[in-house]
């Protein structure tokens, strides 16, 4: 059964995968050098991610997309599946920036930002959606319409409402933190930071991890990775 009343339990088990990092990918020639990522879990279960998209692009580019999937249960988990355990996507916590090469923010009338909550449109006007198209997921969409420069950075920050699924002897995060990509990531850095709970009282594992660890310590998760 679950405990609703906040993470006075014994164990908190992470499992992190990230074969499916859905990205700001449009076309041939981008190199992703960094993706950065710092979640806060809170007492209630939700999650609150802060994202940073360092990305090199070749000449003639405008336009990135970040897919967010907030699934909680594989479609082919086999186990069993409480239909009533979802996770909701918070459309008021969203939050896009954008930096140039120089690492300097690009002012507001530089870009434009688009969100498939909204219903917006892209830059050729069809509907904004994740791609393939998926329920409980939301795209993000960022033009620039004088291009990309050589290497762009991409701040996102979200929140994950019920995130964490918690019983009477643990509570769970099982989470893809990126559900698909066509490209490569050089490096990734997750801090995952916990309330109130120790050490020896986590559990974690990494899958699609092609070179990583994963750091333990109390109150916090690091995975370290590097090509993706």
């Amino acid at each position: 059964m679950k405990n609703k009343a906040g993470f006075l339990i014994p164990i908190f088990i992470i499992l992190i995968c990230m074969i499916g990092i859905a990205v700001l990918l449009s076309g041939g020639g981008i190199e992703i050098e960094t993706f950065d990522s710092v979640i806060t879990i809170d007492e209630n279960g939700d999650m609150l991610v802060s994202e940073t998209w360092v990305v090199n692009w070749p000449e003639d580019m405008h336009v990135s997309f970040r897919d967010i999937g907030y699934q909680k249960y594989h479609e082919n988990n086999p186990l069993y599946q409480d239909r009533n355990n979802k996770a909701m996507f918070n459309t008021d916590s969203v939050s896009v920036k954008v930096y140039d090469s120089n690492g300097l923010e690009l002012a507001p009338n530089r870009y434009q930002v688009g969100f498939s909550f909204n219903g917006d449109l892209d830059e050729r006007g069809k509907p904004i959606q994740c791609e393939p198209y998926r329920t409980n997921c939301e795209s993000i969409f960022v033009y620039v319409p004088a291009g990309m420069e050589e290497q762009m950075t991409f701040k996102y920050q979200y929140k994950i409402i019920g995130a964490v699924t918690k019983y009477n002897d643990i509570a769970e995060l099982n989470w893809r933190i990126v559900d698909y990509f066509e490209k490569g990531i050089s490096s990734s850095k997750v801090v995952i930071n916990l309330p109130n709970v120790l050490e020896k009282d986590i559990q974690a594992w990494g899958h699609g991890l092609s070179q990583g660890k994963i750091l333990l310590s109390d109150n916090k998760v690091t995975l370290d990775m590097k090509n993706i």
